[in-house]
C-alpha cells in the first residue's frame, strides 16, 4: 500500500486574509474593553465628585445646626443667631474639595433654607435646613411662614401695581403699594409695604423689609452677550420672536399687532417696556414671557394676558388685564442681582 504525501503549506494571500481577519477580531475586542475601562473610570471618578459634595454639605448642615437660628442673608451668607455669632459665609467651603463648582442659598416658604452645591460635570446636591430650632410644642401656634425675598419667586415684584378695570392676577405679589380699580382678582398671597386697600378676601401679609426694585442691579452687557442674549438699542428696528431672549438699552415699545403673540421670551430693559396698542381693539397674550425692567416701568394697553415673571419699579394695566406666574427658566442664572439685602 502506498501511502501519498504533499509538502503543500499556506499560500500568502490566506495567511493576509488570517492576519486582516485577526486584526479586526482584535480591534473589536480593544475597543470594547477600552470602552468599559474608561466608563469603570468615569463611574468611580463620579462616584468620588459625589462624595466630596454630600461631606461638604454635611459639614454645612452640622455647622448650622449649632445655632439656634439661622437666617438668609445673601445668595452666599446665612446670619447666625440674630447677628450675635459671625455669619457663615457659604464660600469658604469652596476651598474644602476641587470637585466644587459654586455653593449657594435660598430662603424657602417653609420656614427653611435651601443649601444648593454643585460640581462638575451638571453634578449638583441640595439639603433644607430650619430657620430655628426651637421646639413647635412650646408655643401654641406655629411660626410665621419665612418671606421670600428673591423678586423672581413671585408673579409681580414692584414698587408699585397700578390695575385700572378687570384685572386677574393669578399667583403671589410683592409690591411697595398699589393703585387698584374695580373688579380686580388677586388670587395668591399680597406681600406689601405700605398700606393698600385690597379687597377682603385677598390674603395679604405686611412686610416692611421689602426690597425696594431700585436696588436690582442688571449685569454689564458682555454677561448677557455671554448668556444667549440678543443685544440691541432702543432706535434698533427690530421685533421680538418667540424662543429668544433680549437684552435692550432704552425704552423699548412692543407694538400689538392683531391677535399678537409671543412664547418663551426674555426682556431685560434698561428703561421702559410698553405694550402698545393703537387702535385699543387689538388682543395681546404672552405664553412665558419674562420681563426685568428694574429702572423703569411695565405698561400694558388694553385686553392683555400674560405668563411669566415682571420686575420693574411700576407696573401698569389698563382694562382686562390677566397675568400668571411662570418660573424663569434658568432659576440658577437670573438675568439680574440684588446689590443689597437692607431694610428700606
Amino acid at each position: 500500500m502506498s501511502i501519498f504525501r504533499t509538502n503543500r503549506g499556506f499560500t500568502l494571500l490566506e495567511l493576509m486574509l488570517t492576519t486582516a481577519l485577526l486584526g479586526i477580531f482584535f480591534s473589536i475586542i480593544y475597543g470594547f474593553l477600552n470602552y468599559n475601562f474608561k466608563f469603570l473610570n468615569w463611574t468611580a471618578k463620579e462616584q468620588g465628585d459625589f462624595l466630596e459634595l454630600r461631606t461638604v454639605l454635611s459639614e454645612i448642615v452640622e455647622e448650622l445646626q449649632q445655632y439656634e437660628e439661622i437666617a438668609y442673608k445673601d445668595a452666599v451668607t446665612i446670619q447666625v443667631d440674630s447677628g450675635r455669632q459671625p455669619d457663615l459665609k457659604l464660600t469658604a467651603y469652596l476651598k474644602k474639595a476641587t470637585t466644587i463648582r459654586n455653593i449657594k442659598c435660598q430662603p424657602q416658604n417653609d420656614a427653611t433654607i435651601l443649601i444648593m452645591i454643585e460640581g462638575g460635570e451638571g453634578l449638583k446636591l441640595s439639603t433644607k435646613v430650619r430657620t430655628s430650632r426651637h421646639n413647635s410644642a412650646q408655643n401654641s401656634l406655629p411660626p410665621p411662614p419665612a418671606i421670600n425675598y428673591e423678586p423672581a419667586s413671585y408673579a409681580i415684584y414692584t414698587n408699585k401695581l397700578v390695575l385700572n378695570n378687570n384685572g386677574e392676577i393669578k399667583f403671589d405679589l410683592f409690591m411697595g403699594t398699589a393703585d387698584l380699580g374695580n373688579n380686580i382678582r388677586l388670587d395668591g398671597t399680597v406681600y406689601y409695604k405700605n398700606y393698600v386697600d385690597l379687597p377682603a378676601d385677598v390674603k395679604k401679609v405686611q412686610d416692611d423689609n421689602f426690597i425696594d426694585v431700585e436696588f436690582l442691579k442688571l449685569y454689564d452687557e458682555g454677561w448677557y452677550k455671554n448668556n444667549g442674549f440678543n443685544l440691541y438699542n432702543e432706535n434698533d428696528h427690530f421685533e421680538l420672536k418667540d424662543n429668544q431672549k433680549y437684552y435692550i438699552k432704552g425704552n423699548y415699545t412692543v407694538n400689538i399687532k392683531e391677535d399678537g403673540h409671543l412664547e418663551n421670551v426674555t426682556i431685560v430693559c434698561t428703561g421702559n417696556v410698553t405694550f402698545n396698542d393703537t387702535n385699543n381693539k387689538n388682543k395681546y397674550e404672552g405664553q412665558n414671557v419674562w420681563i426685568i425692567a428694574p429702572n423703569g416701568s411695565v405698561t400694558f394697553k388694553n385686553n392683555c394676558r400674560q405668563t411669566g415673571i415682571i420686575i420693574a419699579k411700576q407696573v401698569e394695566a389698563k382694562n382686562n388685564f390677566y397675568f400668571d406666574y411662570q418660573e424663569y427658566p434658568e432659576p440658577e442664572e437670573l438675568p439680574y442681582q440684588i446689590i443689597t439685602k437692607g431694610v428700606n
